[in-house]
Formats: structure tokens, sequence, C-alpha cells
């Protein structure tokens, strides 16, 4: 099967051909649902221009119109709007990339950004009445670096980002049940629309809305492709959508999806049955898993130690069947195979698209989403838990079939503005406050003098690669421009184990002979090229370097055994792990912030130790006596190792 050498998110975009564009849809008022239409369906799609109007994604809108009920309202935006425009691009014979007009009899609007905002309009007069809204086309990575705000290409360049689809579906009332699918690279980002503007630092939404993605925020997605033979699509629209409906792309039937066994298919069991069996390179996310990832706090330590057996104690029928199909796909084994998928997860290129890779994300997703429900479930915030369960429920429904019963969304949303809901200070104690997510530098080696380390170099030039951008949301990078290029040196006389300066980093390569598995010191320097404080202000140290440790043991390797702090002779300027493990534990406990203004300080030259108290509301030094409460006495003296600069 032949996919598209290139994507609209990597290219310049070019028209092939001169395409006429057909007018905007109708006006709001000129055509709309009918009051007693049960499903009120948009489907969009195409490419932003004709070299990326893949004829699967055209199979893609025919085949989920099949599936629509007869009597839904359904309207259909594809790319330039006209059925006579030959900018379908298909496969001919000996390869050729060819053009033709669709084979869809009618297309009510252009996929623009006008016909999108017309739309929703038309919806919000359909009060009360279900809607589906599925997207299929092409998606980017917001040009900002903020994956929380990506975008779906519209038809001759037109985007709609995420808070641009959450201004438009403000016009849909919350008593409207919204069910958003959506089939493009990078979509997980619209997960965002459960909070207002889209924006996941706001309020959670008064929208009555639920949705299903292709991939997390951070990843490209299957299905763009010019085969023209059907059979050969692997991709999330196939998988879910035949889960959902017992009916795959070639009209067979698709059964096994009905995990609790009640008799229907939910879109929680399609999107499990999708985990399962879509081999492509997808990662496919929901909402709910959105809702779990910004209010419950568990930390990654804590849930990947959680025992396999519990974890399969606390899942749905459906979650079940998934994390044990993953787990044999992956064959692990025993108690403890959350931590060892999560090792594995710790040094895979999140971009890979080995089969292997994309199956270790999946699992590792789904085993913290189960863990975190269950946090949350055995919550005492009784209106987080009831607009969770509510979201919950929404999911289990099936479009194609209608909901068992009426959403409780809407009941949930009205109370959520009653005093239960969560207090700006419970979202600012519980959420994380992140930074800009950063493209990672032109990773090189150079191992000319050690050129025995090769091997090791290029392993530690993918975990640099994958984890500049992870680390840099965690640190306040938002006016930060970062390297171009950077520099992994390995060297014989090097009397640390490494250290950062202007050349990039360099590596003692007889550290790396008598400690191979040590990438978590490349992840501790690799911040430093990420902090490169200016040259002004404050700076100590100690702080410096805890929170270089802070990201390489709280998120890079949470799982390793840290030396235990012993009270009587431990102050929090020791600086590496021991300062690390009190602002981790001084950022869990006041402010999720912490950490992040702190590096904001140092960035800016105004760092003082007054800072904590600003933040938290109290002096470090009463933070740190605080801090010595929680921690144990030593068992034994810790053994001395090797500092990282």
């Amino acid at each position: 099967m032949k996919t598209s050498s290139h994507a609209p998110w990597m290219t310049a975009l070019a028209l092939a051909a001169s395409v006429s564009v057909c007018p905007a849809t109708l006006a709001a008022d000129s055509n709309p649902p009918k009051p007693d239409t049960p499903l009120s369906a948009l489907i969009v799609g195409g490419g932003p221009d004709i070299p990326h109007n893949q004829v699967a994604i055209e199979s893609n809108v025919v085949y989920v119109r099949s599936l629509l009920p007869p009597s839904a309202a359904t309207r259909i935006l594809f790319a330039d709007g006209n059925t006579k425009t030959e900018d379908v691009l298909y496969e001919g014979k000996k390869q050729r990339e060819l053009t033709r007009a669709t084979v869809l009899p009618a297309i009510d609007a252009p996929s623009v950004s006008a016909s999108i905002d017309g739309e929703t309009k038309r919806l919000a007069q359909a009060t009360s009445k279900p809607a589906l809204l599925y997207f299929t086309g092409h998606g980017s990575p917001n040009e900002t670096g903020d994956f929380d705000n990506n975008q779906y290409d519209l038809w001759d360049k037109n985007e709609l980002t995420v808070r641009g689809l959450a201004t438009s579906l403000d016009s849909v009332p919350s008593s409207t049940p919204v069910t958003l699918v959506m089939a493009q690279c990078f979509s997980g980002s619209f997960g965002n629309l459960i909070f207002q503007n889209g924006d996941p630092s706001a309020p959670l939404a008064d929208r009555n809305l639920c949705g299903f993605f292709a991939s997390i925020a951070q990843r490209p997605a299957a299905g763009c492709t010019t085969e023209i033979n059907a059979k050969y699509y692997h991709d999330f629209t196939s998988y879910f959508f035949a889960a959902l409906s017992g009916k795959d792309r070639l009209g067979k039937t698709t059964d096994g999806a009905d995990y609790n066994g009640d008799g229907k298919v939910g879109m929680d069991e399609a999107f499990a049955y999708t985990l399962i069996h879509d081999d492509s390179i997808d990662t496919p996310v929901c909402t709910s898993d959105i809702f779990l990832r910004r209010f419950a706090k568990t930390p990654d330590d804590a849930v990947f130690k959680t025992p396999y057996s519990q974890v399969l104690s606390w899942a749905t029928p459906a979650q079940r069947a998934a994390i044990d199909a993953l787990s044999d796909q992956l064959k692990l084994t025993g108690e403890g195979r959350l931590g060892d998928a999560y090792k594995t997860f710790a040094t895979t290129l999140l971009a890979s698209w080995e089969t292997k890779d994309v199956r270790i994300i999946r699992f590792v997703r789904l085993a913290k989403t189960i863990v975190l429900s269950h946090e949350l479930e055995t919550s005492d915030n009784a209106s987080l838990k009831a607009r969770y369960d509510a979201l919950k429920a929404a999911e289990a429904g099936n479009p194609l079939t209608g909901p068992a019963a009426p959403s409780p969304l809407l009941a949930v949303v009205a109370a959520a503005k009653t005093p239960d809901a969560p207090t700006p200070e419970y979202l600012a104690h519980q959420t994380y406050t992140l930074g800009k997510m950063l493209p990672p530098p032109v990773v090189t080696i150079d191992v000319s003098d050690a050129p025995e380390t090769k091997a090791w170099a290029e392993n530690a030039q993918k975990v640099v690669t994958q984890w500049f951008p992870l680390i840099t949301p965690f640190l306040a990078t938002q006016d930060w421009t970062p390297p171009k290029t950077l520099k992994l040196i390995l060297k014989h006389e090097n009397d640390a184990p490494a250290y950062t300066d202007s050349d990039g980093i360099t590596i003692s390569a007889q550290w790396i002979t008598d400690h191979p598995d040590d990438f978590g010191m490349v992840i501790h320097e690799l911040t430093h090229v990420v902090q490169s404080y200016p040259d002004k202000g404050d700076k100590p140290g100690w702080l410096v370097e805890g929170i270089a440790d802070y990201i390489r043991f709280w998120r890079y390797e949470p799982d390793v055994p840290r030396p235990r702090i012993d009270p009587a002779k431990a102050k929090y300027t020791d600086a590496y792990r021991t300062t690390a493990a009190f602002i981790a534990w001084a950022q869990g406990k006041y402010d999720r912030s912490l950490i992040l203004r702190l590096d904001g300080a140092l960035r800016t030259g105004t760092y003082h130790d007054s800072l904590f108290e600003t933040i938290t509301g109290k002096p470090v030094d009463t933070l740190w006596t605080e801090f010595l409460k929680t921690v144990p006495p030593p068992i034994h003296k810790p053994s001395v190792t090797m500092t990282i600069s």
C-alpha cells in the first residue's frame, strides 16, 4: 500500500491546479434540521489542497455516511464543495498519481472556516437533538509549538484550531449532546474542547460533548493514502466505526466488541476494540483521558507501581479486554508489568512508527487512565465525580443507534455551576501549569575520541530527540528560543560523568562503559540545555541542579530507587536529589506551578528565596522543616556516587 510521502505539516502547501471554490455554506436559518430528527450529523472531509486530498479521505466520508440512520439530518463538507472538480488524488496503474471528481453524489458546502461556523449555527437550532461531528483529513501541530491548540487543515489553506472550534461550538446549547470523532494527525488536542475556550488550564465548559481521536496531540495518524482498494485500509476510522456499527468497510460483519455483554456496543467499547486491533501508527485518545489527566493527581511513579491484578480489578470490561490484549501483544507478564512497560516507554521515541513502540504507548496510556479513574471515583469531590461519570456515560453511547437513555451530562453541567464545583484554588493545586512544548534540535554525535561508544551514543541521540520536547513544558520556555543543533560528545578524559557547555553535552566514555543504562544522566544534562539561564540575577547552583534532578527522577525515571535523605544532616541547599525531592514535595502539596515559576524567575534574573513564600504561602525554611517530617529515618548511610554537573 502506498501512502503519501509528504504531509501538510511537513511541506509547504501548493495547489496542483487552479481550483474554483464554491460559495460558503448556506445561512444558518436557510435549511434548519427538522424538529423531530433524531440525529444531526456533520461530516467534514478532504485535504487542504489537491496533492493532499487522497482517495482514502473520500472513502472515509462514504463509509461513515453509509452507517448513519436514514432519518439522520446529514450535512457533508468536502474539499472545494464542487462535485465536478477533479480534486481527489488516487493511485492508478504503475503507481501513477491521478485525479478524478468525487464519487459523492452531493456536497453541501466546501470544507472551509465559514462552512464550519454556519454548520454549528445550524446545530444550535436543533436544541436537545444529539449531534455527531466527524472529521477526516489532515491535521497539523500548532505552528507556535502549542500542542494543546493543534489544527485541522481545511480546504484552500483554511485552518480550524482547537480554540477556533471551541468558539464555533459556543453557539450550540448545552442541551445538545455532541459526539466528536476526528481521524486526522495530532487530533488528540481537540479533547481540550471539554474546557472553556478549548484551553486545558481553564474550567470545564458548559458543553455537552464527548470525543474520540485517532492520535495523541504529539503524534501523526494513519489513513491518508492514495490506494484505491479499501481492503488495505488500516486506520482509526476503519476499526472504530466497524466495531460501533458491526459492519466494516467491505460490508462484512464485525463482532467481538460487546465486552460487557449487554447486547450493544458503545463508543467506549469501540475505542477499546480499536486499541486492540488497529495495527497502524494510531495512538487513540478520548475525552475522559483528557479529563483524568487534568483532575487526577496520582504521580507516575505511583501509577506504574500498581500491581497488574489491581489494575484489572479497577478496569471496565472494555478496558480489561484492551489492556490484557496489549499486554499479550507486548509479551508483558507478572504483577509488575506496568513498571516494566513504563521503563520501556521512557526510552521509546514518541514519534516512532514501530509497532511495538505504538503498542507500548497505548498500554502505558490505558494503564494510567485506569489508575487515575479509580483515584477519581474513590475521591470525596462529589461534583467532579458526577461530571466524570456523566462523561463516561456519554462515551458509552452509540450515535449510530442512539443512547440507551437520555445523556446525564446536561444535569451535571448545571450542577457544576453550584458552590460544590471545584474552586480556582483547588484547580490550581491539582493542575500542573505547563510551559510550551518546543521541537527538538538536530542532534549529532561525536565519538571520534571514543568510537567504541557509537552504539550507546546513537541510543542517547534518540533519547534526546524524544525528551527535549517533553522537558520543555515543565519549564518556563514560552519566551526561550531553543538551539537549532545539539552535539553529544563522548570522550575518554572526563573527570565527571557528564557536563554541559556551549559545545554541547560531553559524556565520559568510561562512565557509560561502567553504567551503560544511565540515560538518566543524559536527561539531567539535557535539562541544563533547556535551562540556559542568562548571566544575570541570583542563580543558586543548588536550585539549578535540583530542578535538573527533578526532571530526571520525577519525570524521566520515577521508578529508580533514590538514596534516603538523612533529616539530621540534609539541607535543602544540598542540590541534586535532595533539592529535587524537596521541591517535588512542595509542588505536590502546595502549588503545582512551583517548579515552572522558580525556573521562570531564574530565567528573568528575578529569583529570590522569598519566591517560595510568594507561591506557597510559607517561607522556604518552614517548608523544609515540614518536609523533613515526612522523611523516614535512614536505614543505612547512602552510598557515595559521582555527581553530575
